[in-house]
Formats: structure tokens, C-alpha cells, sequence
């Protein structure tokens, strides 16, 4: 970059949130900051699966830890002095203000000159109205926004309570009738194949979870087959009939959509992948 060498700076994303602000792993920031110094336009390029405008800045999103022993240690042997202490994040955020565009397979979501963020919302907007129009069969309107190229539309957190509030047998199960308005709805996948919602209300509450027919980090290009959601659900409900105290049990698999609803468990259950990744042992998870 100090030698001009660089024309512009493109990145990745894990996830984008509604001022632009984005989600990526360590050293992106950096990037950002060392292109805005030399004056190097800096890009983030994500399919639209990883917009989230339900969040409206990037101090709303949540950093996790990674175990500490990726740090001391090494070949399952400690290398440091017992009491050090280790911050190990697994990503870090960019400010949207450093970011020139955010481009995805409909379009670019520009930096606003004024305010120095990113319209996401808006552009997300345009994006199901387009979704909306097309399943009317109104080409007229869906010419007017972003055309959506796949078949099956991501749910947001607002599609997540239209589905869960039109099917009543999964709605109660959150809040009396009428109760939409108050539900909080919270995206909490971390991975890169699907997205997880936890919808929590008067009532209690359910977990969402949705396959798309492609990897969310790199869209369409990378598809992957929605039969695995059948297969996850037809697994857990037999993992509920064998184990119901340690199993969440199944409400509702659409196959259409590749959405399964299941029973939202509380503590002390956990993922398990996050309980291993801390240094947790399961001696008994085998059987």
C-alpha cells in the first residue's frame, strides 16, 4: 500500500450489520484501517445471507472467546507459565465507515457520503419486495428492486415471526395471539450453513432453524443439497424418542422451506460444539 501498489482492499464477511459495520475474522479491521491511511478504497464482498439488518451497529454483535489453549499451548502441552491470562476473540468488527461498498451478488450497498454508513435495511427491503412480487408473478414490481436468485428466501427476523404467528400450533408456544409485536427474535448461527433463531416470548419460546441451498459466506456458488435438513430432523426426533431429557423435541419440518421448528431447551443444555471447543469433556456422549 505505501507503494501504491494496492488499487483496493476486498474482504469477506461473517456477517454485515445495518450501518454497514462488519463482522469478519482477525486482522480484517486492520486491513480496513492500514487501506484508509494509504487512501486504498476498502471493500466488503458477502452473498445476502450474511446481512442482518435486525442489528442496527456492530456493538450489538456478539464476540466469542476462543479456548485459551490455542494460545498456551502446544501438541495438547502447555508452553506458558501457569496465571497467563489470554484474549483470544474470534473475530472483529469494522466499522462501516471504513468501508467503501458492500457488495453482493444483487447489487452494492454504497457508503451515504453524509453519514458515512451503509443502507442495508434498505437495501434488504427492496430485496423482499422483490421476493414478494415475484411470488405474486408481478414481473413489473420485482424489475423495480434487486431480484433475489434463489428459490428459497432466507427468513429474516421479521419473516420468522410471520411464519411462526401464521402457524398457531407453534405460536402459542411463544405468546397468546396478538403477542407478535412483543416476541424477541435472536440470530445465534455461527457457522456458515444455516441460520438459527431463537424466538422467545410470554409463553416461553422455540427454536427456528433454516437450511439454504447454498454456504452463506459464499452464496450460490457453492451450493449444497436442503435434503440434510430432512435428515437432521428425522435424527433428532429419533434422538427425542431415545432421549427426550437431552433432546430437543421437533414441532415442525417444512420441507419446502427446509425449516425446522423444535423445543427451545434451557440451561444447563448447551451446543455441544461450543462446550468442546472450551476444553469440556463428555465421557459419555458416545453412548
Amino acid at each position: 500500500m505505501a507503494q501504491g501498489k494496492v488499487d483496493a482492499v476486498v474482504v469477506g464477511a461473517d456477517r454485515v450489520v445495518a450501518n454497514g459495520d462488519t463482522a469478519n475474522k482477525i486482522g480484517t479491521f486492520s486491513h480496513a484501517v492500514a487501506a484508509a491511511a494509504h487512501g486504498v478504497p476498502f471493500f466488503v464482498a458477502a452473498p445476502t445471507t450474511t446481512l442482518d439488518a435486525a442489528l442496527a451497529t456492530g456493538e450489538e454483535i456478539e464476540i466469542e472467546q476462543r479456548p485459551s489453549e490455542e494460545v498456551t499451548h502446544f501438541k495438547g502441552q502447555r508452553v506458558v507459565v501457569e496465571g497467563i491470562h489470554v484474549w483470544n476473540p474470534c473475530f472483529d468488527v469494522t466499522p462501516g465507515r471504513l468501508v467503501e461498498g458492500i457488495i453482493t451478488e444483487e447489487g452494492v450497498v454504497p457508503r451515504e457520503s453524509g453519514s458515512g454508513s451503509h443502507k442495508v435495511a434498505q437495501f434488504m427491503a427492496a430485496r423482499h419486495a422483490a421476493q414478494k412480487a415475484a411470488a405474486n408473478g408481478s414481473a413489473a414490481n420485482a424489475a423495480a428492486a434487486p431480484h433475489a436468485t434463489s428459490s428459497v428466501s432466507a427468513l429474516d427476523a421479521a419473516g420468522v415471526v410471520a411464519f411462526l404467528a401464521a402457524r398457531p400450533d407453534l405460536a402459542v408456544r411463544v405468546g397468546p395471539p396478538g403477542s407478535e409485536g412483543s416476541w424477541n427474535v435472536k440470530e445465534v448461527g455461527d457457522g456458515n450453513i444455516n441460520f438459527v433463531y431463537i424466538v422467545t416470548g410470554a409463553s416461553g419460546g422455540v427454536c427456528l432453524k433454516q437450511a439454504l441451498p447454498f454456504v452463506r459466506c459464499v452464496g450460490e456458488g457453492w451450493p449444497l443439497s436442503q435434503d440434510r435438513a430432512r435428515i437432521e430432523a428425522e435424527a433428532l426426533q429419533l434422538q427425542h424418542k431415545l432421549c427426550p431429557q437431552h433432546t430437543p423435541e421437533v414441532y415442525l419440518f417444512e420441507p419446502s422451506s427446509a425449516i425446522i421448528v423444535m423445543e427451545l431447551l434451557g440451561s444447563p443444555a448447551t451446543i455441544l460444539r461450543h462446550a468442546i471447543v472450551k476444553g469440556a469433556t463428555f465421557p459419555h456422549v458416545g453412548r
